[in-house]
Formats: structure tokens, C-alpha cells, sequence
């Protein structure tokens, strides 16, 4: 239980802080639909959506380590990935014409560093978890 909510407090975190920072050119942009609100108050509940998903995927259970490391960073990936996507959708390529692939090169090309730092962040806190769990198999 502990391994799941720290994987969604980790997740959460370093998702508001990747989008914050790869987005922050945009973010006085309107949105799509005319509201202005920040982009920590539009990115909350895309990423309340994806914890679930990682907190399924931090589900303990007895697959090996790294593959429970690999599922978990992948899926925290997809999730920022996909906020990062709706994001700029909203507030860029909506007064455009972009078609799905070329929005998501856009996307990987605007948000590439700072999705690589967090996922290297997630992925290695879980690896020094799953670490410390194989030296020592009565922690968490």
C-alpha cells in the first residue's frame, strides 16, 4: 500500500512539475474552449485520471523487480505524455490545423526533456526502491 500511494504522490508531482515546465511558454495562452485558468488548475484532473492507472500498475505482486519498475515508469510516460498532448491541444493547436501525428511530434519534440528527466526520476526511485526490497526482502 505504501509502494502504491508513493507511486501516485511521485507521479502527481513530478507530472505537475514536467508540465509546468515544458508547457510554460503556453501558459497564458487561452484554452480552447475561452477560459482563462492556469495550467496547473487544467492539467489536475488529467492527472488524477492517469494515477489510477499508475497506482494499478505499483500494484504489489510477484512479478520480477524490473519488470515492475519498466510497467510502472512506462505507464507514468503514457499518462504525462497524454496530459502533455491534451494540454497543448488546448492552448496551441486548437487555433490550428494539425492532424494526430503531427501534433504528437509537436508534442515530443516541445516536451522531450522534460518528460525524459521525469521519467529517469520515477523510474529511478523505483529501481532504488525494488533494490533496497531485493537486499533486504522485509521492506516494502
Amino acid at each position: 500500500m505504501k509502494r502504491m500511494l508513493a507511486s501516485v504522490v511521485g507521479f502527481l508531482l513530478l507530472g505537475w512539475g514536467q508540465g509546468l515546465w515544458a508547457l510554460h511558454p503556453y501558459r497564458d495562452n487561452l484554452t480552447a474552449d475561452v477560459q482563462s485558468i492556469g495550467l496547473w488548475r487544467e492539467m489536475t484532473p488529467l492527472l488524477l485520471f492517469w494515477a489510477l492507472w499508475v497506482a494499478l500498475a505499483a500494484w504489489p505482486n510477484r512479478a520480477a523487480a524490473c519488470w515492475q519498475v519498466a510497467l510502472s515508469s512506462g505507464v507514468a510516460l503514457l499518462g504525462w505524455f497524454w496530459v502533455d498532448l491534451c494540454l497543448y491541444d488546448s492552448r496551441v493547436a486548437s487555433w490550428s490545423t494539425y492532424s494526430l501525428a503531427e501534433l504528437a511530434a509537436e508534442v515530443a519534440q516541445v516536451c522531450g526533456w522534460p518528460l525524459l528527466l521525469a521519467v529517469l526520476a520515477y523510474g529511478g526511485g523505483w529501481a532504488l526502491v525494488a533494490r533496497r526490497k531485493i537486499d533486504d526482502p522485509k521492506l516494502v
